[in-house]
């Protein structure tokens, strides 16, 4: 039986009728005349039958009760928890653990009631992977006066700190009583079960969304507001006016409000950086960090000693997506890095000495889209799946990217030495009263470019096209007349010849060509016409010890080499001596005619 049976089932399963609804309409007639009186000032109608009415709408209907509760409660004279006490149905809360005694039937258990109240006060549903959430409404009330100043909607996975804390609190300001753990355990796995077959399939977003060609922010304050940005402009709107809704996780941290009249250039001030190019690139990758479901390139910052690398990747962390942990140490293994995508869109690491191959696929993976499967905790057979698609940001003293794969995807800054030092308590204060105006500058040049996009085409577009066409729309947007592409492809070209210089394979192939022009033959001959040509110092970790391995390392290294000028064309037909390729000189034709694919 599948989801959509169980849901049939539900729908046309038949309804218990067990209330007399002439006396529900009777009780809440008593109660509503009651509560309108003493909202004039007469409190003469709050008495014995006014709570007995009171107490049969709880019997049927705990949201209605709620409802009153908060009527009474803003009454001058009267508190909620009178009404409470007097209306009380269970003798105490307990938890039952089976058997049809009469002490034991007609009771509800924590967990049930649990249920009934976080049903009362939200909607469950659920995303494709069959997550659960519920979004609820709060009201703000004044410290002082007590009054309802305002409210806002919150969205949070059933399963979270969050939602716990707020179930906590719903069933303590109801009750008088804590749920406990395994109460709230109990009642999370049932509303995983309502909100799975019972809940509408909808999908949040964390921090940032898209929709009809909008962008929608999550700023993350206690209000939960959300920026709009359209090609007209941004604007602050509600959580209840936004079409997307937005989760969060413990470590989420607020973003200020955005302020106009602002100028980008402010952002210089507070990043270590001189290129002209350099600062294109960090502006538009600060731009692509706002849209979603698209590739995006991994930012490598890179300098010496004292040249504010841990600042400037902070920085940039603050601007997009603010978090308790701004600045990660180096992942312990590849799955640290997809969980961390599950509560952070920017994943930052700092002062990184080197990146495993392992861990440079995994960004590769993470940059352009993909995911990871591993075991569930305490199950034998089920898996947990990570998928995402996150901006990257890691900072270090020498090269990290070493593989010509992540280096197509990277795009690297290399800082300058701090010329003056500034306390930093001095720099953080001059941070938090210009961001606000740094945001809101952004927020617009965002607006502008989100108009030009549509215009911008471009023939022969980079591995990361999308950045490009971002890039260029860009500058469009602020009236210079440059080419984007061209900027990045430099920067790509620096990393991925940075790539090759820390390649033995790839010096090896380089100082193999310089001599002979030109290899025809199989992959063996060439392991071993290559051990001529090895250079003096290498990581003898890097360097391949099989012919499979020296495939792999020519695969990765193809698109870099040819970046050199060095053209390597495989034969995709096994011949009786294995394998064949051709390398030779992109400027000097190789004696037979070029073939994606040769016979040797």
């Amino acid at each position: 039986m599948d989801k959509s049976d169980i849901k049939k089932q539900i729908k046309n399963a038949k309804k218990p009728d067990d209330v007399n609804k002439q006396d529900l309409g009777s009780a809440r007639r008593i109660v509503e005349n009651a509560l309108s009186d003493a909202e004039n000032g007469n409190l003469s109608g709050i008495n014995d039958i006014f709570f007995a009415s009171t107490k049969k709408i709880r019997e049927i209907s705990e949201a209605d009760f709620l409802q009153i509760k908060a009527r009474y409660g803003k009454i001058k004279g009267l508190l909620a928890s009178d009404l409470n006490k007097a209306t009380r149905i269970y003798k105490k809360a307990q938890t039952i653990t089976g058997g049809d005694s009469e002490a034991t039937q007609g009771r509800a258990t924590k967990p049930d009631m649990l249920v009934e109240l976080v049903r009362s006060k939200g909607v469950l549903f659920h995303d494709s992977d069959d997550e659960v959430f519920i979004s609820f409404k709060v009201e703000q009330i004044d410290k002082d006066s007590g009054e309802v100043i305002g409210q806002h909607y919150q969205t949070w996975n059933i399963r979270s700190k969050g939602f716990k804390k707020w179930a906590s609190y719903l069933f303590f300001a109801t009750y008088e009583t804590v749920p406990g753990d395994t109460a709230i355990n109990e009642a999370i796995d049932t509303l995983s079960g309502i909100g799975q077959f019972e809940g509408e399939e909808i999908e949040t977003c964390l921090r940032y969304g898209l929709q009809d060609e909008k962008i929608y922010i999550d700023l993350g304050c206690e209000q939960w507001k959300v920026v709009e940005i359209s090609k007209s402009g941004y604007q602050v709107i509600s959580s209840q006016n936004s079409p997307v809704k937005f989760t969060r996780s413990n470590i989420f941290r607020a973003l200020p409000l955005p302020k106009n009249d602002g100028d980008i250039a402010l952002l210089w001030e507070h990043l270590n950086i001189e290129s002209k190019d350099g600062r294109v690139l960090i502006l538009a990758w600060l731009l692509e960090c706002m849209r979603v479901n698209r590739p995006y390139p991994v930012c490598e910052i890179i300098g010496q000693q004292g040249s504010a690398k841990s600042t400037f990747a902070k920085r940039l962390r603050q601007i997009i997506d603010p978090s308790k942990v701004e600045l990660r140490s180096a992942p312990r293994s590849v799955e640290d890095i997809f969980i961390a995508t599950r509560n952070n869109h920017v994943i930052s690491y700092n002062n990184l000495s080197h990146l495993t191959a392992n861990t440079q696929d995994a960004l590769c993976t993470i940059s352009t889209g993909g995911g990871d499967a591993t075991r569930k905790l305490y199950s034998s057979s089920d898996e947990e799946v990570f998928e995402a698609m996150r901006p990257v940001i890691i900072n270090g003293i020498s090269q990290l990217s070493t593989r010509p794969d992540l280096g197509d995807r990277t795009v690297a800054i290399e800082l300058p030495r701090v010329k003056k030092y500034i306390t930093e308590a001095k720099l953080n204060d001059k941070w938090e009263q210009d961001l606000p105006f740094i945001l809101g500058s952004l927020y617009s040049l965002m607006s502008k470019t989100l108009a030009e996009l549509p215009a911008v085409v471009i023939d022969k577009p980079p591995r990361m096209a999308d950045f490009a066409r971002l890039g260029q729309a860009m500058l469009n947007a602020q009236g210079i007349n440059k080419s984007f592409t061209q900027i990045y492809q430099r920067n790509r070209d620096r990393v991925v010849l940075r790539a090759i210089e820390a390649s033995p394979v790839a010096q090896a192939i380089i100082n193999m060509i310089d001599v002979e022009v030109f290899y025809k033959g199989t992959k063996g001959g060439l392991m071993e016409r290559l051990d001529f040509h090895k250079p003096k110092y290498f990581d003898r970790n890097a360097y391949p010890k099989s012919v499979r391995g020296l495939s792999d390392a020519l695969r990765r290294l193809a698109p870099a080499l040819r970046v050199q000028g060095i053209e390597i064309i495989e034969d995709k037909k096994r011949h009786t001596d294995g394998y064949r390729i051709e390398i030779h000189k992109i400027e000097y034709p190789s004696p037979e005619p070029q073939k994606t694919e040769i016979e040797l």
